[in-house]
């Protein structure tokens, strides 16, 4: 936190970046935060994929294989 923190302030001009792509850029923030960030702060319509989402998206598109596989997410994400 306090490493992005300093990322935001330092190379950022102290402005947090308004989307979910940008905001990724900033140290120790993830897709799901971003996400976050940017649909609650600033409205964009942005991807939020939990492990929940995972599993209800690969029951309903009918994914074999374990949700817990990094290409099985990334397939989710997308």
């Amino acid at each position: 936190l306090l490493g992005g923190a300093k990322q935001v302030v330092e190379k950022m001009n102290g402005v947090i970046p308004n989307s979910a792509k940008v905001l990724q850029s900033i140290k120790g923030i993830g897709p799901y935060t971003a996400g976050a960030i940017a649909s609650i702060a600033f409205g964009e319509k942005a991807p939020i994929v939990d492990g929940n989402v995972t599993r209800v998206l690969s029951r309903m598109r009918c994914l074999g294989g374990s949700v817990t596989v990094a290409a099985h997410k990334n397939l989710v994400w997308e």
